[in-house]
């Protein structure tokens, strides 16, 4: 019965009629089942809609010349503001309606013209509160810190008027203060102030001049020798397979020709089947692992070299993506000054190519960081150097000798394989 009353609603709503109570100045006619003008009221719904176009009345005057012609409420009340404002704003009165939120043409005697409604939505709008816009945005940097009591930092508008008229907007970043069982005692802090440390933090992880063209010269090599090598590779296993099909044609002839018996031809035919899905098996892993790596690096060293552009424009939303994605949450505003955790210091930095980017200047600015040509920085793959024997025993961490200083980083190049691949910033440490 439900969905058959649903129905019945939503075919009268197509023939354009309103499927409910008749507003104020109509009625329902329950023999027709439809909407028909009260002629006693509908000169009074014109009359509202020609004061309040005027731009001269209230709600609450409306109200009260309702009530002054026998309009009231059921329990003889006057009207409230909302109800007149109800009536105002209902686009019924011009011969359209709203039914579940979609607006219709009805079918119904309009009492006004589409004009008269026009002119009294603007002194709706003219007169009434503006509602407030709950969907601003939250300033820059909120979500991306915490105070150094551990509680998250939000933002404070604040105005300075002088003596001499004017006046100065600024934003303060300061502790939310939500927790209940500390006392935080860390000072506002500018969002000037803030801006500059942050992107000082920022541009210590900018790629320096030259350092990525080389890098995408050594990436375009790189994809080029393991892509020579993956066809040599398709090359071979394609010819075993092609092998294996062939011995399996001279197996069934065989077969046929009576040369061998069943049982023997199906043994056979099984484990030739068997070794050629597993040769197929390669070459799909070596088709979908080519280069797999290269996607990834080119992404993040564009990445790389725009930091330093970031760093100093005024692109916030920007700012705050790369901190998020190096930092994380571990970022900390303590008297006044940006702090990182020192948790986040003690992360190898093999776990990411932000922090070998950020060790490898490091070392580099501690050598003089000027090198002569890039093509000295190269050195054998691998995720370590050629470090010598110490003591008869060779050293497992990178080593700063006369060696070069080698940082990669480590993907997967297939389901079935790993490979080694250089994802990261390499610089020669030459004492």
């Amino acid at each position: 019965m439900s969905e058959n009353t649903k129905r019945g609603l939503r075919q009268k709503v197509r023939r354009g009629e309103y499927p409910s109570n008749a507003p104020f100045g109509y009625y329902n006619d329950k023999r027709a089942k439809t909407i028909k003008v009260d002629k006693q009221q509908a000169p009074l719904v014109v009359a509202i809609f020609e004061m309040y176009a005027k731009n001269e009345s209230r709600f609450a005057d409306i109200a009260d010349y309702l009530y002054s012609q026998g309009v009231k409420t059921k329990g003889g009340k006057v009207y409230k503001p909302d109800k007149v404002k109800k009536i105002l704003t209902n686009p019924f009165y011009y011969g359209h309606f709203v039914y579940r939120g979609e607006m219709h043409e009805g079918k119904h005697a309009p009492l006004i013209n589409k004009k008269l409604y026009d002119d009294v939505q603007k002194v709706v709008a003219l007169r009434c509160f503006r509602q407030q816009d709950h969907t601003k945005e939250p300033a820059p940097y909120c979500g991306l810190l915490k105070c150094g009591c551990g509680t998250m930092i939000t933002a404070e508008n604040k105005t300075k008027r002088q003596k001499n008229s004017n006046i100065h907007q600024y934003v303060y970043y300061r502790c939310t203060r939500k927790s209940k069982t500390i006392t935080c005692t860390e000072q506002p802090v500018r969002s000037e102030l803030l801006d500059e440390q942050l992107s000082g933090l920022l541009a210590q992880f900018a790629l320096p001049d030259g350092w990525g063209d080389w890098l995408r010269q050594s990436i375009d090599k790189a994809e080029r020798e393991e892509q020579a090598k993956s066809d040599v590779s398709l090359d071979e296993l394609r010819g075993k397979v092609a092998h294996l099909s062939g011995k399996l044609q001279r197996l069934l002839d065989s077969f046929l020709d009576e040369l061998i018996d069943r049982q023997t031809y199906l043994v056979k035919k099984a484990d030739l089947m068997s070794e050629k899905k597993s040769l197929q098996e390669q070459m799909s892993d070596i088709a979908l692992g080519q280069s797999v790596w290269v996607e990834p690096m080119t992404k993040w060293l564009d990445k790389a070299v725009s930091i330093y552009e970031i760093a100093h424009a005024d692109d916030f939303s920007a700012k705050k993506t790369l901190l998020r994605e190096i930092f994380g949450l571990n970022l900390f505003l303590t008297n006044k000054n940006v702090a990182t955790s020192g948790d986040q210091f003690q992360i190898s930095p093999l776990k990411t190519p932000w922090f070998a980017l950020g060790t490898t200047k490091e070392k580099t600015a501690q050598l003089g960081g000027n090198f002569r040509n890039f093509s000295e920085m190269e050195g054998p793959m691998g995720l370590e150097p050629m470090t010598p024997c110490l003591k008869g025993r060779c050293s497992n961490q990178l080593s700063y000798g006369p060696e070069m200083f080698l940082i990669f980083y480590t993907l997967p190049k297939s389901k079935s394989q790993y490979g080694r691949y250089f994802l990261g910033i390499s610089a020669i440490m030459t004492i």
